[in-house]
């Protein structure tokens, strides 16, 4: 009875392989399909060879409806010139309006025999957006038709199934020169015609068209054909599956390189980016059309590889049913034996036959069981697959959401500087950040309490500083006129660094009373209000106490005196009788904030 079994499962592998591999060959060949084009007035034209220039005119079909145009066409030595003038193709409508894949339209020529030749891009003026720019291209049939389709990108190989414009008939053009009008259907082929239709989302603000139709080349050629699914495990990719996907990651290489030159803001670099970006469209391209028909002969290289592979198990299996032959014929010979036995084992019959029986029930359970498990894990795969292709989507999903965060982000930290700027002039000094603050609106001469306008000033740099120097050490250096002794004015300077340093810390202390920092702001606090209370007479009698109090605030703040003038001029000046905010150099800090701290102002 187990031999019998053994044959059967090697039987049944067999099938199964060889449904497998039938599923597969469906899956991985991506048929052509034709579409035709039912317009009554379109024809095919055949234009006389060498004679002279004729018209052909093109209507627009109930995708733009309003859309038509007309072409020159020219018989020349062993070519055809078509010639179109600035906005002679009209009424188009803008191509991503039919969907998030379509960005640009592309002219083409298409034989009796339904092969389609890309012609060229129609373009939309620059200047006016509602008309189309010239167009000069050429062809080497003589017999075809035109037509016009939206597509994702200029350098497509095959066209979509979203026709706009088709040629039309000569019949009631006045000239003598007229193409030959051919019959039959008009047809085309095409294996593209799964492009996302539908509304389709605004286009980006300050991206090149060019780079938005290699963006999109390059994701179609990444989901086409052998390009969908990494090379098996184990294996080593067909020598035009490795030229497919090399062709691939160089699209991606002048993708990168065309998205950083866009980030540029000179001229030359945009130009050079638009040109990295048409090329990363037409090596993609070549991938794309790599992967699902120029090599479709890599599917049934892969298929003949499963294939060799399945005869070896069949061969193998082969050779197992032979020995299990022999393993009959031993059982045949066992069983002559039996039957001389039986007469005399005639009362165990029936419970060996039991026996048996139950065996082979359990064989039928535990194939059924097997049966089950193959089952259960084919609707696990199409799970998963389906969970894989949601992942995908949210990825899409939240990079376009991670370039909108950072364009409000970037214009909104740009509106930040420009606040901190406005209070102040802004310098770097080998890595610090320094705002000088507007000397007309601090302090009276020979005063270091704040005037009315510099509290508002002040109460703004407090929010500021919140927002962009969050965490960043800050220090406060105080200035004076080139009037009187030194010494009062190092106290004078002192004080006025003090004043603005109170100011600023009571702003910070209300952020973070709830916070551990708390206590060292109120530490610091304690230290300045003290110094500040201490008038110029009475430091001098308290000079230990106050140079104390200023080691405990060293790092906060310093008073300069008149050391550093900004105006080297005795008497009163009011940019000298200043004070200059000083915020650390952020590198290795633990800046927390929304923006980075501005750059320096020359």
């Amino acid at each position: 009875m187990r031999s019998f079994f053994s044959i059967g499962l090697a039987l049944a592998l067999t099938t199964l392989l060889g449904a497998q591999t039938a599923r597969k060959a469906a899956t991985l060949l991506e048929p052509v399909k034709p579409i035709e084009i039912a317009d009554p007035g379109a024809t095919i034209l055949s234009f006389l060879h060498r004679s002279g220039a004729t018209e052909v005119f093109l209507k627009g079909t109930r995708l733009a409806p309003q859309a038509q145009g007309r072409l020159k066409v020219e018989s020349k030595e062993g070519y055809l010139e078509l010639d179109a003038n600035r906005n002679s193709l009209t009424g188009l409508p803008r191509p991503f309006g039919f969907g998030r894949d379509f960005l640009t339209y592309v002219l083409w020529a298409v034989t009796p025999d339904g092969e389609a030749e890309n012609l060229g891009e129609i373009l939309f003026s620059e200047t006016a957006p509602d008309q189309t720019t010239g167009l000069n291209v050429s062809t080497p049939n003589q017999t075809f038709w035109l037509m016009a389709t939206a597509e994702p990108h200029f350098a497509v190989s095959e066209p979509s199934n979203l026709v706009v414009l088709v040629s039309q008939g000569q019949q009631d053009l006045l000239t003598s020169n007229k193409a030959l009008p051919v019959k039959g259907p008009l047809i085309y082929y095409t294996h593209f015609d799964s492009y996302s239709r539908g509304t389709a989302a605004p286009l980006p603000r300050g991206v090149s068209t060019e780079l938005l139709q290699a963006r999109k080349a390059v994701e179609l050629a990444e989901n086409a054909g052998i390009l969908k699914t990494p090379t098996p495990a184990g294996q080593e990719p067909l020598p035009d599956e490795k030229r497919t996907r090399d062709t691939l990651a160089l699209a991606k290489d002048f993708l990168a390189r065309a998205e950083l030159l866009a980030r540029q803001t000179a001229i030359q670099q945009q130009r050079e980016s638009i040109q990295f970006a048409r090329t990363a469209a037409q090596t993609a391209e070549d991938a794309r059309a790599l992967a699902t028909g120029a090599v479709g002969q890599v599917y049934i290289r892969q298929l003949l590889r499963e294939i060799d592979s399945a005869e070896a198990e069949i061969k193998r299996l082969t050779q197992l049913g032979e020995d299990q032959k022999a393993e009959i014929a031993r059982l045949g010979q066992r069983i002559q034996e039996l039957d001389r036995q039986v007469a005399e084992l005639t009362r165990s019959r029936q419970e060996a036959i039991a026996r048996l029986e139950q065996e082979l029930a359990a064989l039928r359970g535990e194939n059924a069981r097997l049966a089950g498990q193959m089952t259960t894990l084919r609707s696990e795969m199409d799970s998963l697959r389906r969970e894989l292709e949601r992942w995908r989507a949210d990825a899409a999903r939240l990079g376009s959401e991670r370039d909108k965060l950072a364009q409000d982000r970037e214009r909104i930290c740009g509106e930040l500087r420009r606040q901190l700027e406005a209070l102040g002039s802004l310098r770097n000094e080998g890595g610090r950040i320094v705002l000088t603050l507007a000397s007309d609106i601090l302090f009276d001469f020979n005063r270091y309490d704040l005037r009315d306008t510099a509290r508002e000033q002040l109460a703004k740099l407090a929010m500021l500083q919140i927002l962009i120097f969050r965490d960043v050490p800050v220090r406060y250096e105080g200035h004076t006129d080139l009037v009187g002794a030194e010494d009062y004015n190092q106290w004078l300077s002192e004080q006025r660094a003090l004043s603005v340093a109170q100011y600023l810390l009571t702003q910070r202390r209300q952020l973070y009373k709830d916070d551990p920092r708390a206590a060292q702001l109120s530490h610091e606090m304690s230290a300045v209000e003290q110094l500040l209370a201490m008038d110029a007479a009475r430091s001098k009698t308290s000079h230990a106490s106050r140079q104390a109090l200023l080691t405990q605030v060293s790092d906060l703040v310093a008073g300069l005196g008149f050391r550093h003038p900004v105006v080297d001029e005795k008497g009163k000046n009011e940019k000298n009788r200043r004070v200059e905010v000083i915020f650390a150099e952020t590198k290795g800090s633990s800046v927390t904030s929304l923006c980075e701290p501005p750059a320096a102002t020359p």
